[in-house]
């Protein structure tokens, strides 16, 4: 158990700390029994992790050494800066100067640099390369033009079939995708019940995109429905959901915050 002593810290605060609380918030952080306890795997992580992921991971990275001498990271934001934070970390400043077994590293993707893109081109040069690109969507404006220019010169080189092979994907949010025990047990290990839950939140889901996207097209106020001052009437969302475009026409969204209904 962790010491601390607050006697050179009275100064900063009118009253003692209250130990008894901070205790009840470490135990429940430490059990998982508080409000989002889907969300604290990294309590234990370093003892308690997916060990069948950890050896793909591993598989992958052997591979990728086996078969490149450069590995171009693909990514906007968290989807890469993760990535260079644990290498930046664990390896020196120097790494991709360094002589060693293992590929050179290069990040792209978060930006629309014609320049970058080039650097990290003449850098490779004729070197054998893989490529790993991280999204969420496969649709981001930066990391998709620089994964297009990539996978280009990646099946020039190899031809489609061994360029495919030299790509890995890392899908951010992937992890609703392992919330099957989550469910079952919620519903007490019923599988039919289960996966008709999750067939309904995925019903749900495409209704609200395909309302929103219905709604996009006849707002014309900047940022759309989400600005943080529009008062948007609930009304129209409904309506858009569940009738058809001619119908929806009959409910025109207003131009403005100003013109829906408070």
């Amino acid at each position: 158990m962790v010491s601390i002593n607050f006697e050179g810290a009275k100064q900063f605060y009118a009253k003692q700390p209250d130990k008894t609380a901070a205790q009840a918030a470490f135990d429940t952080l430490v059990n998982g029994t508080g409000a989002g306890n889907d969300f604290i795997g990294w309590v234990d992580l370093p003892v308690n992790y997916n060990k069948d992921e950890f050896a793909r991971i591993q598989k992958a990275a052997a591979k990728i050494q086996a078969d490149s001498k450069a590995l171009v990271v693909i990514g906007i934001g968290g989807s890469y800066l993760g990535a260079r934070g644990v290498i930046e970390c664990l390896c020196s400043p120097n790494y991709n100067l360094k002589k060693k077994s293992t590929p050179n590293i290069y990040f792209i993707g978060n930006g629309l640099s014609s320049d970058a893109l080039r650097e990290v081109t003449e850098l490779i040069g004729d070197d054998d390369f893989s490529v790993n690109v991280i999204s969420k969507s496969g649709t981001t404006t930066e990391p998709a033009v620089a994964f297009r220019f990539f996978r280009e010169k990646l099946e020039k080189k190899y031809g489609l079939f061994t360029a495919i092979c030299m790509v890995v994907g890392i899908v951010v949010g992937s992890g609703v995708f392992f919330k099957a025990q989550v469910i079952l047990q919620k519903t007490g290990g019923d599988m039919p019940l289960g996966v008709l839950a999750w067939l309904i939140g995925g019903a749900i889901m495409i209704v609200c995109i395909l309302a929103f996207s219905a709604m996009a097209q006849k707002y014309e106020k900047v940022n759309g429905i989400v600005e943080p001052d529009s008062h948007f009437n609930f009304r129209y969302y409904l309506v858009l959901s569940m009738e058809s475009n001619t119908h929806a026409k009959k409910y025109p969204v207003p131009k403005s915050a100003s013109e829906s209904d408070r």
